[in-house]
């Protein structure tokens, strides 16, 4: 009894054992050891600082901007469109009384003669909150129809004269409006508002180079649209005739010179006689205009006038550079270098005698249409003192030029000093061409 009772208990015991060795727990798998990967982050693209630019003179501005809307000034019987956002019974067009106010639904009249666009809106946001009508009002006024304004057209337009426009029309509808078409003889307008002009040139506006010019007119401005009557120019040149000022109210002499296509044989310069439109003559000496200081080259020649270059059987040479009366000057044949430097009251303090130039050719075409000028470097100074014999004889259109530095490039400055009496146009528009004083760019 005693066997079988300690056997029982063996078996339980083993029994035991087994469920416990079951209940042991699985072994841990352990991470590697190592630095825990972060998550990937994005950088903030944060944009550079800008400086905002300076604002433009808007004097004369273009084609109409929302910007130019909530800046126009509300007068008598302009029509405005007001919307308040998720309010569409507040939807509303509005006429300005003769009295200039407006009644916005829901509010007592409000005054709006004198008042931008932009501060109507600011007015009926705070009317609207705090009437306790809206809750955060966010308003948008348009201008459904601008009252009618006057702007004055003077000029030779078949309607010229004070035109009434409404909104914010641009130049050509209100030139269109005056008679103007793309075969009128008037080529540029000048538009005057404020004390202040600005001289559009047609040709480019309609081309579309500039199309900024189409400038919004407003009440009161005034357009002159003048015709362009040529300029002519007779005498000794190389092609006299009629020339258009190409949309400019005036020109420089040396533009005019080059538009001709340069001086003829003979031309004398100091005697130049420019007549008016009502036959009124003055004389102009051309030699301090385009040989001079800076300050002495202004000159015009206007719509309608006509210059006449005289023409004379002496012969005519140029003295340039650093001489105290630089130009051109009349001579008989056999004139030298030594005479010639007399006549323009010898060198001026700082100039270089030992590298005087004489160029010949010039002004002499040749069958390709272009001058081959020759040059020959001497010491003038050395020639006036006899020390070596050099004094060149000058002929017609010969150039004796005096330099300031033994580095300076003759033919250069040449070509910028004498290039419009030599036909050059487009160096002449550059160089001498002078556009009107005080006009707004």
């Amino acid at each position: 009894m005693n066997r079988i009772h300690m056997s029982a208990l063996l078996l339980l015991f083993a029994l035991v054992l087994s469920s416990l060795e079951g209940c042991k727990e699985a072994p841990k798998v352990m991470a590697p050891v190592g630095t825990k990967p972060r998550p990937k982050t994005r950088k903030a693209n944060i944009p550079p600082e800008k400086k905002a630019p300076e604002p433009p003179d808007e004097t004369f501005s273009s084609t109409p901007t929302p910007r130019d809307e909530v800046r126009y000034i509300l007068g008598p019987n302009d029509k405005i469109l007001i919307r308040i956002k998720d309010v569409p019974g507040l939807e509303q067009e509005l006429v300005v009384s003769v009295d200039g106010k407006i009644m916005p639904k829901l509010l007592d009249p409000m005054q709006a003669e004198g008042k931008t666009i932009e501060q109507i809106m600011t007015d009926l946001e705070e009317a609207y909150e705090k009437g306790g009508l809206v809750r955060d009002a966010s308003v948008s006024v348009g201008l459904k129809e601008g009252r009618q304004h006057y702007v004055f057209v003077a000029g030779s337009l078949p309607k010229a004269g004070k035109l009434t426009i409404s909104g914010q029309p641009s130049l050509l509808e209100v030139l269109t409006l005056a008679g103007w078409t793309e075969d009128s003889p008037i080529r540029s307008i000048t538009a005057v508002r404020e004390g202040k002009y600005k001289t559009i040139n047609l040709d480019e506006l309609i081309s579309g180079k500039k199309l900024s010019d189409n400038i919004i007119l407003k009440s009161g401005d005034l357009i002159i649209a003048a015709k362009d009557f040529p300029i002519t120019v007779t005498g000794a040149v190389n092609k006299p005739g009629k020339y258009n000022l190409d949309g400019a109210t005036r020109r420089s002499v040396a533009w005019v010179i080059a538009k001709a296509d340069g001086l003829g044989k003979g031309a004398v310069l100091d005697a130049v006689k420019i007549i008016g439109k009502d036959g009124t003559e003055r004389l102009v000496d051309l030699n301090p205009i385009l040989f001079g200081d800076a300050n002495e080259r202004i000159d015009f020649i206007s719509p309608g006038e006509t210059m006449y270059i005289p023409i004379s059987k002496k012969i005519k040479i140029f003295i340039l550079g650093m001489v105290n009366r630089p130009g051109q000057f009349s001579v008989d044949e056999g004139i030298t270098v030594t005479q010639a430097i007399a006549l323009a009251d010898f060198e001026r303090f700082g100039a270089v005698m030992s590298a005087a130039t004489l160029i010949t050719g010039y002004f002499d075409k040749r069958e390709d249409g272009k001058t081959h000028p020759e040059s020959i470097t001497f010491d003038l100074a050395a020639v006036l003192e006899g020390k070596i014999d050099q004094n060149y004889q000058m002929d017609d259109g010969s150039v004796l030029y005096i330099p300031e530095s033994t580095t300076s490039d003759v033919l250069d400055f040449l070509n910028r000093l004498l290039s419009p009496l030599s036909g050059m146009v487009g160096v002449a528009a550059s160089a001498q061409d002078i556009s009107e004083s005080g006009e707004p760019k």
